[in-house]
């Protein structure tokens, strides 16, 4: 693939490991864990066995998906611009001081070609920020540019970022999530976002000013679309005590927020149509070992979630979920699920809290959804986002990281 004179942008936050506001997240693990929930885990490959890349082997710096990429997801809410057509090796990649959590290739300034933004690391205190930074890539080198008419957001711990066109005028805005200092006193952060007015980014905080209430705190999940069906793209997020609904006022800003009950320590959320209905639904998880359900709960379109959340089924020895993801396997009404998890069967220093992974299928029946492993590994590193598409042009789907060179690619057909 020529990228000669190609403008590219990418968005890369870099986040400590853990997200519990009430442990710290600089854990010591020791290298025993017990066996999964067998009455929930069927079909079950390790990842050496069931991965189509070694970490040994060579890629390109980038891949182009071409034709095989496919968008999923609610269109235009943040999930469906969570994919890209692109593969990066960022460790690879000339001129990027680092790769972080987050990494979103977005187009920014509609030329067809996706864009890059980066939050480079985490601040070294409670009192300092890291700046979001923006930058070109052309033959496989990155430079830096500023497209900023104001500041560039700064967060202290950057976390998830949410792509999406909140002001509607045709071009794609982002909402920057990040939880403060993640030891005691766990103080928050407020949410910032930049609007995009044809490549030139405008730096908003939404920390209690006339746009929205004061909502600085432990901000560790989210998503966005529009769930109350006025066309406009709303925000749910969550913090350690509850999801909160941000509804968009049509301009990008946003009203005060409502909290749904019992949702406390839901860490990660996506808003997709689990049953086919055309209506988004809310699907989470967080510590399952402090009583958070990996869930869904079903949206009825005008902005509620009225209905008990549904249960999913849990992993004993991997209780900390750290990802959701959806796709269609078989053509009925309601999503398959891929749940990417670590180790947690208490956030204590001496168990395995964040350590290694377990990627797990949830395939919907008419007996609810059956659970099934995709791969499992006791020790090691955690799994970052997972992304789902054909990578290899066979016509079935992978997931896998968009690290290349990570080994981190499975079969799911």
């Amino acid at each position: 693939m020529n990228l000669r004179g190609v403008g590219w942008l990418i968005l890369v936050c870099v986040v400590l490991i853990g997200c519990n506001p009430s442990a710290e997240n600089d854990q010591t693990t020791n290298d025993t864990t017990t066996d999964d929930d067998s009455s929930n885990t069927t079909n079950t490959n390790s990842s050496e066995e069931n991965s189509s890349v070694s970490p040994e082997s060579s890629l390109p710096v980038i891949v182009d998906l071409g034709t095989a990429f496919k968008r999923r997801g609610i269109e235009g809410s943040s999930y469906y611009h969570s994919e890209s057509p692109y593969r990066i090796d960022f460790e690879k990649l000339e001129g990027v001081r680092g790769t972080g959590h987050i990494r979103h290739l977005v187009d920014l300034n509609n030329d067809v070609v996706p864009e890059l933004l980066t939050l480079n690391g985490v601040a070294e205190s409670a009192d300092s920020t890291v700046k979001t930074e923006v930058y070109r890539i052309a033959n496989e080198t990155a430079e830096l540019y500023n497209p900023w008419n104001t500041s560039a957001p700064e967060l202290v711990w950057p976390r998830k970022s949410l792509i999406a066109d909140f002001d509607g005028n045709g071009h794609l805005d982002a909402v920057l999530l990040g939880h403060g200092w993640d030891k005691d006193p766990f103080p928050g952060e407020s949410v910032q976002y930049f609007l995009n007015d044809d490549g030139t980014l405008t730096t908003y905080v939404i920390n209690g000013t006339a746009k929205v209430g004061n909502i600085r705190a432990f901000w560790h999940g989210g998503s966005a679309a529009d769930i109350d069906g006025d066309g406009d793209i709303d925000l749910v997020l969550s913090d350690a005590d509850a999801i909160r609904i941000f509804e968009n006022r049509g301009d990008g800003t946003f009203e005060p927020p409502t909290s749904l009950t019992d949702s406390a320590g839901f860490y990660t959320l996506e808003l997709v149509d689990i049953n086919g209905d055309g209506n988004a639904d809310i699907l989470g998880g967080g510590h399952e070992f402090d009583g958070t359900p990996t869930a869904y709960a079903l949206g009825n379109g005008k902005g509620d979630f009225p209905d008990s959340p549904v249960e999913l089924p849990a992993i004993a020895t991997f209780g900390v979920v750290v990802d959701v993801d959806v796709f269609d396997a078989n053509g009925d009404d309601f999503l398959e699920i891929l749940v990417t998890r670590t180790g947690g069967t208490s956030s204590a220093a001496d168990t395995n809290f964040y350590e290694g992974y377990h990627i797990q299928l949830l395939t919907s029946s008419d007996e609810g959804y059956v659970s099934s492993t995709i791969a499992e590994s006791t020790t090691g590193d955690w799994v970052e986002w997972l992304h789902i598409q054909d990578i290899d042009g066979d016509s079935k789907l992978e997931a896998y990281s968009d690290l290349l060179n990570s080994g981190l690619e499975w079969d799911l057909e």
